[in-house]
């Protein structure tokens, strides 16, 4: 892998291709989220893959164990969340 880059609305191609990229998961959106809007952005950099996802929608990730992987995720951050700027 290079670069790859995916977006998509449909949740089992959101699935299909995370597995194919990351790792294999199961994924389920939460109640009343009938669709995602996954965003991904995956590279290669010095032997390490780094990866951006953004399911866009909640959802449950269920991963195999981790063994040697290393994931970090931040919430998204909201309007309101942001500190506010002085003129």
């Amino acid at each position: 892998m290079v670069a790859v880059t995916v977006r998509t609305d449909d949740v089992e191609h959101a699935r299909a291709e995370v597995g194919r990229v990351f790792c294999p998961h199961r994924l389920t959106p939460q109640a009343g989220v009938r669709d995602v809007r996954l965003r991904m952005a995956a590279r290669r950099v010095a032997g390490v893959g780094i990866i951006d996802l953004d399911y866009g929608q909640a959802v449950w990730i269920q991963p195999p164990s981790a063994g040697d992987l290393l994931s970090r995720a931040d919430p998204p951050q909201r309007q309101h969340d942001a500190p506010a700027r002085r003129p």
